[in-house]
C-alpha cells in the first residue's frame, strides 16, 4: 500500500512539474506593428540566431537567387545589412565575392559581422572558410578568421562584443560531418588565437555566451545524437547538460539552453544550466522551431505551424504575434524583447522576404555635450576651466546678420537611430570685451545632418550678459518640430552650429541697448559650463 502511495505521489510530482513547462497563449496587450525590410524576386533569408543586433537597429541577412546552380545549391549568395528604418531598396551589399557568403551574424553591440564563405572552393558547398568584418566595412575589406586548414567549416557565431568567434570543422568523408569546435579571438585581426574543443565524438553546432566566455555545443557519433554540452572557450569545463538531446542555443547570459529535437514533428525545450530542470516545453503535432533569446534569457521567441510567438519565462505567458496564412519563421529577437526580425513566404509573392516585428517604445533620451576640438559627444565635462569660442564683432545696421560662433559635431555611430526631437540647447554667455556691456542679443542654434538643416531655434533679446566668467549667463534656446531624420551610424553626421546677432524683439526690430558689439564668448565643457544639446532618438 506504501509503494502504492508513494508511486502515485511520484507520478502526481511529474505531472505537474509537466504542465508548469506548458505555457498559456495570451493576446499581446502591447500592439506589434509589422514592418516589411526587404521586397525583391531572390531569396532572403536570416542566416543564424544572431541576425539583429541589441539595440534591434541592425539586421543582418543573406539574399541568394531563385535559381539554384548544381547540386541545388545557389551559385552565388551575398551578406546584406539594413538598419531598422529602412525601407525595401535601402538594404546595403556587405560582400560582393562570387561564391556563397552564408550565415550571416552581428554581434550584439552591432559593431561585427561574422560568416562562412565558399567563395574559394566554388561548386563545393561544404567546403566553407570564416570571415569576420565590421559593420562599417565596405565590400573586400572583409577578414577571413579561418586558416584552410580544414574542409567543413561552418556553424559560424559571434560574441557580443564581436571579439570571440566560434564554429565547427571537420574532415572531407562521405559523411560531410563536423568533428570539433574552433574559437577564435580576433581582438587583434594580426593576431588572431585559436583554441580548440575535439572530444572523442563529433562535436558541431556551437553557440556563444554574450561575453564570449561559454560556448554550447551538440556532440554526437554516426548519427547518433549524444547530447548537449557546455564549455568555456578556452577548452576547459566540458560539462554534459543532464537530459538535454537535439541542437542547443545558449542564452546571453549563459543560464539556459534551448533544445530542438524531432520527436515526428520539430519541438523544443528550455533547460537550466545548473540544475538540468526543464523550464519550458512545446508537444503538440505541429512544427515548433527555436528562434532566440532575449538578452538575458528571459524571453524566447519562436515560430509554430507558420506563425510568430514570444514566451516569458518568468510567467509562462505565451503570446502569439502573427495571425494569417502565410509562412512566419526563423524568428530573431532583440536585446530588449520589443523588436523581432523573422522570414516570411507569401506576404510578398513567393519568395522569402525580412519582415521586423516592432513593440511601440519610447525614444532614448540623449544628450549631446559641446566639447573642445568642435566635438559633440555623450561624455558629460570633466575640466574645472571652461572653453570658449567668440563671434565676430556684429552690429544692428546692414540687416543685422546672424554671426557664427562655432560649429561642433558627433561621430556617425552616436547618432544611430531616427532623430524624433530636440529637447533644447543649454549655453552659457559672457561679452568678449567689457566695453559691450549693456548689448542684448539673440542666439540661433541649427541641427544639421550630413550638411542639410534639419531644425534651428532661437532665443531673442538676452539681456544682462557680462564679461566676469564666473557671472556666465545660462540660456536655453528651444526648437519647433520637425519630421523625423534618419541616421544611418555609418557616415550619417550631426553637427550643431550657434550663432549670434544684436537683440531684437523676435520680428527683426532693434531691442535696445547698444547697437553693436565686439563680439559674444560662449563657454562650455566644464563641469559648471556644461553646455549641451538635448535628443530624442529612436
Amino acid at each position: 500500500m506504501k509503494k502504492t502511495i508513494l508511486l502515485l505521489m511520484v507520478l502526481l510530482i511529474s505531472f505537474l512539474a509537466y504542465i508548469n513547462c506548458e505555457p498559456r497563449v495570451a493576446v499581446a496587450s502591447t500592439p506589434w506593428t509589422i514592418k516589411q525590410m526587404t521586397k525583391n524576386d531572390v531569396e532572403d533569408t536570416l542566416g543564424t540566431w544572431q541576425s539583429i543586433s541589441r539595440d534591434g537597429r541592425r539586421i543582418v541577412f543573406d539574399r541568394r537567387p531563385s535559381q539554384w546552380g548544381p547540386e541545388g545549391y545557389g551559385v552565388d549568395w551575398d551578406v546584406y545589412t539594413m538598419n531598422i528604418w529602412n525601407t525595401p531598396g535601402e538594404e546595403r551589399q556587405m560582400t560582393t565575392a562570387w561564391g556563397e557568403d552564408v550565415e550571416a551574424g552581428i554581434s550584439y553591440d552591432g559593431s561585427m559581422i561574422a560568416f562562412a564563405s565558399g567563395r574559394f572552393h566554388i561548386g563545393e558547398p561544404w567546403d566553407l572558410e570564416i570571415f569576420a568584418m565590421n559593420f562599417t566595412d565596405n565590400p573586400g575589406q572583409e577578414v577571413q578568421v579561418s586558416d584552410n586548414s580544414a574542409y567543413l567549416d561552418g556553424a559560424v557565431r559571434i560574441s557580443g562584443d564581436g571579439k570571440i568567434i566560434a564554429w565547427h570543422s571537420g574532415p572531407d568523408t562521405p559523411l560531410k560531418h563536423a568533428e570539433y569546435i574552433t574559437i577564435a579571438d580576433i581582438s587583434d585581426a594580426s593576431h588572431i588565437a585559436y583554441a580548440i574543443i575535439d572530444t572523442p565524438e563529433w562535436d558541431s553546432d556551437p553557440t556563444l555566451s554574450l561575453d564570449g566566455t561559454k560556448v554550447c555545443f551538440r556532440q554526437f557519433t554516426d548519427q547518433i545524437n549524444l547530447g548537449v554540452f557546455i564549455a568555456n572557450t578556452d577548452g576547459t569545463g566540458i560539462t554534459r547538460i543532464p537530459g538535454a538531446l537535439g541542437q542547443g542555443v545558449i542564452s546571453g547570459d549563459g543560464s539556459k539552453v534551448a533544445v530542438s529535437y524531432n520527436d515526428g514533428d520539430w519541438e523544443f525545450s528550455v533547460v537550466d544550466v545548473a540544475t538540468g530542470n526543464t523550464l519550458f516545453r512545446t508537444d503538440n503535432s505541429v512544427y515548433d522551431t527555436f528562434g532566440s533569446f532575449d538578452r538575458d534569457g528571459n524571453v524566447i521567441a519562436y515560430s509554430r505551424a507558420g506563425d510568430i510567438y514570444i514566451c516569458d519565462l518568468r510567467t509562462m505567458q505565451e503570446t502569439r504575434l502573427t495571425y494569417d496564412d502565410y509562412e512566419d519563421y526563423s524568428p530573431r529577437l532583440d536585446g530588449d524583447g520589443d523588436t523581432i526580425a523573422f522570414v516570411s513566404m507569401g506576404r510578398d509573392g513567393p519568395d522569402a522576404e525580412i519582415f521586423v516585428l516592432m513593440q511601440a517604445h519610447a525614444p532614448r533620451l540623449v544628450d549631446f555635450f559641446l566639447h573642445g576640438g568642435a566635438s559633440l559627444d555623450n561624455d558629460s565635462p570633466t575640466a574645472v576651466t571652461a572653453k570658449y569660442k567668440d563671434s565676430p564683432s556684429i552690429k544692428f545696421g546692414g540687416g543685422n546678420p546672424w554671426k557664427e560662433i562655432g560649429i561642433w559635431t558627433g561621430s556617425a555611430s552616436l547618432t544611430d537611430g531616427r532623430l524624433e526631437a530636440l529637447s533644447g540647447l543649454d549655453v552659457w554667455l559672457g561679452l568678449k570685451n567689457s566695453d559691450d556691456q549693456g548689448t542684448n542679443f539673440d542666439l540661433r542654434a541649427e541641427v544639421y545632418k550630413d550638411g542639410v538643416l534639419v531644425a534651428s531655434g532661437e532665443a531673442y533679446l538676452i539681456k544682462g550678459v557680462t564679461r566676469n566668467p564666473d557671472k556666465a549667463m545660462k540660456v536655453t534656446v528651444s526648437f519647433g518640430s520637425f519630421s523625423p531624420v534618419d541616421f544611418d551610424g555609418i557616415s550619417d553626421t550631426l553637427s550643431l552650429k550657434i550663432l549670434t546677432r544684436i537683440g531684437t524683439d523676435g520680428n527683426g526690430n532693434f531691442g535696445g541697448g547698444h547697437s553693436s558689439a565686439v563680439g559674444l564668448r560662449l563657454y562650455f565643457d566644464a563641469v559648471s559650463r556644461p553646455a549641451m544639446l538635448a535628443a530624442s532618438i529612436a
